[in-house]
This record gives C-alpha cells, sequence and structure tokens, in this order.
C-alpha cells in the first residue's frame, strides 16, 4: 500500500477523461455471448476491466488486441474445454466484474472458482446465490471463494428485489435475450440509471457489432468539482451528455447553481467563477456513486447542502457513509445524518487550507478519490492508500498529484 503526494497546482487546462468501465464490462460480457465477431473501441484500463478481460480469456474467449480495438473472435459457452476439476479464476473485487462474469460461468458445464478480493465478499450476495441456485446452478462461497458450476436452466420469470443493488438485476438482463425469459424487477430505489444504460447497451448490439465505449461521467465528477471551485476546464472526448450514466446528474446540478458549463463538437468547458456557490439539495439515490464527489463541493459552498436517501452506500467497497461521515469528522467538518430521514446535511467549512495534510482512508477507490479533492482544495498533501483508484480511474494521481 502506498501514499500519493497531491500538490495543490491546478489541474490541466485541457485535458481527456477515462472511458466507462460500466460500460465496457456490460459490453464485454454481451460480446462473450455473441458467435459473431465483436469489435470494441476506447476500452478504459481500469482494474476492474483487466480483470474481465484476463479472466474471460482463461475460460476460452479468443481476444485480439490491435491499434486500440478489442476483437472477441468466439463466444462462451461454445469455446468452453470441459475440464475434470475446477477451474481457479484470477478473481476480482469487482462488484460488476464478479456479478457478470457469475451468470455467463453459470451458462458453462465446468466448475469454476472465482476469488473475492478486497471486501467483496461482504457486499450483497445472497439473493443472485438463491436465484442461481433456483436455476440449477451448484453455487456456493467458502470464505472468500465463490464456487459455481453450471449449466444453468432458465425459468421463465425471475424476480429480482433492487433495494440493495441493481448489478444483480443487469446480470440477469445481459442473458435474458440470449435465454429467453423475463426479468422483474421490484424495489428499484437507488441506481436505476445503472439498469438504462445496461439497456442501452442490449439496444445497441441487436443492430450493431461495433461497440465504442463512452467517457466515465463518475470520473468526469472528479474533475467537474475541482474545477467548479478552481480554474476554467476544457475535456475535450466530451460532446454531448450521456443521460443513462447516474453521474451526469453533476452536470446539471453544476449549471442549477451558477456555474457555466458549455458542451459542443470541441469538447466540455466549463468557466469557473470568483465567487463560492450556495448549497444544494439533491437526491443521492439517482446518483449513488457520485455522493462523496458531491460531499466535497457542499463542504466549500457558502451555505449548508443536503444529500438525501443515500442508506444503501453502506453496500459499496466499503461502508462509504460511514467513512464520509468518519472523514468529515476527522476535518473538523460540520454534518448531521439522520438515520430515520436518511440525510445528510453538509455546513460550508471554515478552515479551508491546511497544508502537507495526511490522510488514511479506507481503500475504496471513491473514497479515496474523495479525500484527495479535499487533500488539493486545502493546499496539498498526501493520501493512504492509494491503489485502490486503479479500479475506475488509473490516471487519476496523474492529474492530481
Amino acid at each position: 500500500m502506498n501514499f500519493a503526494q497531491i500538490s495543490s497546482n491546478k489541474l490541466p487546462a485541457k485535458l481527456k477523461c477515462p472511458t466507462s468501465k460500466s460500460y465496457a464490462n456490460r459490453a464485454l460480457i454481451l460480446g462473450a455471448l455473441k458467435k459473431n465477431e465483436i469489435v470494441l473501441l476506447d476500452i478504459p484500463q481500469a482494474q476492474d476491466v483487466k480483470d474481465l478481460l484476463e479472466m474471460l480469456n482463461e475460460v476460452g474467449l479468443e481476444i485480439d488486441f490491435t491499434d486500440g480495438r478489442i476483437t472477441l473472435n468466439n463466444s462462451f459457452p461454445a469455446c468452453e474445454v470441459i475440464q475434470d476439476k475446477a477451474i481457479v479464476l484470477k478473481g476480482s473485487e469487482g462488484g460488476t466484474t464478479i456479478r457478470f462474469l457469475m451468470i455467463l460461468l453459470s451458462l458453462g458445464k465446468n466448475e469454476y472458482h472465482l476469488p473475492l478480493l478486497g471486501e467483496l465478499a461482504k457486499r450483497p450476495f445472497k439473493q443472485f446465490l438463491c436465484l442461481l441456485e433456483s436455476m440449477g446452478v451448484v453455487i456456493s462461497i467458502d470464505a472468500n471463494l465463490l464456487k459455481l458450476k453450471g449449466p444453468l436452466r432458465p425459468l421463465d420469470n425471475i424476480v429480482i428485489d433492487c433495494s440493495k443493488t441493481t448489478q444483480v438485476a443487469s446480470a440477469f438482463m445481459l442473458v435474458a435475450n440470449e435465454f429467453d425469459f423475463t426479468v422483474q424487477l421490484e424495489n428499484v430505489s437507488s441506481s436505476k440509471r445503472y439498469l438504462d444504460l445496461t439497456s442501452a447497451v442490449l439496444e445497441h448490439f441487436q443492430t450493431s457489432s461495433e461497440f465504442r465505449v463512452p467517457v466515465d461521467f463518475s470520473s468526469l465528477g472528479y474533475i467537474l468539482s475541482y474545477a467548479a471551485l478552481n480554474q476554467n476546464i476544457c475535456v475535450t472526448n466530451v460532446t454531448s451528455i450521456d443521460n443513462n450514466q447516474a453521474d451526469s446528474a453533476l452536470i446539471e446540478l453544476l449549471q442549477s447553481i451558477g456555474i457555466k458549463i458549455t458542451i459542443d463538437e470541441k469538447g466540455l468547458l466549463l468557466t469557473f467563477g470568483d465567487t463560492r456557490f450556495s448549497g444544494f439539495e439533491i437526491d443521492g439515490s439517482t446518483c449513488i456513486d457520485l455522493v462523496p464527489t458531491l460531499v466535497y463541493l457542499a463542504s466549500f459552498a457558502k451555505t449548508p447542502s443536503l444529500i438525501k436517501n443515500i442508506k444503501t452506500l453502506k453496500y459499496k467497497e466499503s461502508n462509504r457513509l460511514n467513512e464520509i461521515l468518519d472523514f468529515l469528522s476527522y476535518l473538523q467538518i460540520k454534518s448531521d445524518y439522520r438515520e430515520l430521514e436518511d440525510q445528510l446535511k453538509i455546513y460550508p467549512f471554515q478552515n479551508t487550507k491546511n497544508k502537507n495534510l495526511c490522510v488514511r482512508v479506507a481503500p475504496d477507490h471513491r473514497i479515496v478519490m474523495m479525500a484527495s479533492l479535499f487533500i488539493k482544495q486545502m493546499g496539498g498533501g498526501s493520501v493512504y492508500p492509494s491503489e485502490s483508484v486503479c479500479k475506475s480511474f488509473p490516471h487519476f494521481f496523474e492529474l492530481f498529484t
């Protein structure tokens, strides 16, 4: 585990944002199911995507990497070579990576073992295991090792509770069309746009064998939030707003509090104002991964902000709700979380400069990047551990140091 040094220097005036691991992992699973050749462009360098690519290759997918293009030449489970003993894959700590791979591997006949790295084993899996068992898959989690053996026998209708996560629903949606069963969703109280994103990728592959991965609006959030408080910036590879990505909500929020943003064929231009903006109110359940970034913005507003419906933060790579509250307390930023109402009120930070701040947080990429925003805003320092950012934004510290 390493420290990352963070300066008070501004970001480059022009830059590019990483592409989306959420789109990429969905496209890879769909590509693995298609019997025709599939081409994917602008695949991100995120560790979750690298993990999925490596494990797809391990189970027999022929994947070519040429000039920034990925070509999938065959399909699963047709590529499967039957083995007498279990096939142990490298595993991952990515929720989408493992859950999407689980549904794909369940279509095969081999026994597969998937190590659940980091804190992944603590995240919601029970519903997924029960659903797969009901479809004939032998599946269990022993310590941090997930074991499964198909083949899956489709039911006519699958009912999925989305109150804690929509990743299970997305996983079943990716294979439902191939096996002619329906997915019925209940309690879609958070992360609905991730389901919309899944639907968009499914629709794209109905008419095309080539997919270009869009810019990641979660990563874009860190860039725009810092710029809103500090500088003009142009993100050259953002030429439209992708409403299927939940974190695109940040652009509308920034505009509502007076930040000027324009988007055209040259990219996204944010124009920095020289005064602090007023606080805001937002439903965090509609953009749950954006909440740590919103906490940073709220802390430097000139009036209090209210972020509502954020209890599902407990089920992420860490208990993000507790991590956020602990971090605000550490910096002595006044906040008030009311569990019954599920609302977090954040008051303006008074002591905004604290050079050489050294912070240790959970090894959770979004918490590490949130802490880094605070450190940079407060004059520089260091954050530990830093390597978890590779999960979604590998070049984060190249921009923020």
